[in-house]
């Protein structure tokens, strides 16, 4: 039996609650979802792309760090298609947003909800 990574199903399970709330705003994205592992940090990557304007074009990426002070610990970062390296890893000029919960269901909910905003906010059509 194959066994996916804990760190890629956790992440990948945000991107997957992610679209089920666009879905239920009717908010349509185009995008895809990528692994990542550069043998430190492996995780999910959202590739969102703008049908209109290609500036709007959106890099998040989701992990489990390594090395993490909690175990419900999770990282988060928002970039464009110029921080995306050729191997899905983000560019040193992006820095992660860190989130921390005792129960992983609340460390889930948290990352997500801001992921959806991010994604609202800055896809917004006017």
């Amino acid at each position: 039996m194959i066994i996916w990574s804990d760190r890629i199903r956790k992440a990948t399970d945000i991107f997957k609650a992610v679209s089920n709330q666009l879905l239920k705003l009717e908010f349509d994205v185009d995008g895809v979802i990528e692994i990542f592992n550069n043998g430190v940090e492996q995780g999910t990557l959202l590739k969102i792309f703008d049908k209109y304007d290609p500036t709007l074009d959106l890099c998040i990426w989701v992990y489990l760090p390594r090395e993490r002070d909690y175990n419900n610990q999770m990282e988060v970062l928002v970039g464009h298609h110029i921080d995306c390296t050729e191997n899905n890893m983000w560019k040193e000029n992006v820095k992660p947003k860190i989130f921390t919960q005792i129960r992983a269901r609340e460390l889930h909910k948290e990352v997500r909800d801001y992921i959806l905003e991010i994604i609202t906010s800055r896809l917004e059509r006017k």
